[in-house]
């Protein structure tokens, strides 16, 4: 699974905002979805607040709905997933970083 980077970013309105994120299955074979984890840094990339995501949370319902196993047989190979995430942002947010993270 690679994790390309986020479109447009962080936009306004102040306090709520809409990140795009875009995860393909670049393997030959199914793989299991991550958890995804967005670090919100200030001006200084100090880290403000960390959110995680789950695949539940994350995946567009459309695409759940389309791939009802998919907790148990993950993203069918070269699958491209797009989804946006509303996220509330401390006031002093100026960046931001996105990982895919496999729980224990």
């Amino acid at each position: 699974l690679s994790l390309e980077k986020p479109q447009e970013g962080l936009k306004s309105p102040p306090n709520q905002s809409m990140l795009e994120v875009e995860i393909q299955n670049r393997l030959s074979i199914a793989v299991l979805l991550p958890n995804l984890e967005i670090s919100l840094t200030d001006a200084e990339e100090s880290e403000l607040k960390t959110i995680q995501f789950t695949p539940k949370e994350w995946l567009p319902l459309s695409w759940q709905e389309s791939h009802p196993d998919f907790l148990k047989n993950g993203a069918p190979a070269g699958e491209i997933i797009q989804s946006e995430l509303s996220i509330a942002l401390p006031t002093n947010a100026a960046g931001y970083r996105v990982h895919a993270i496999y729980p224990h």
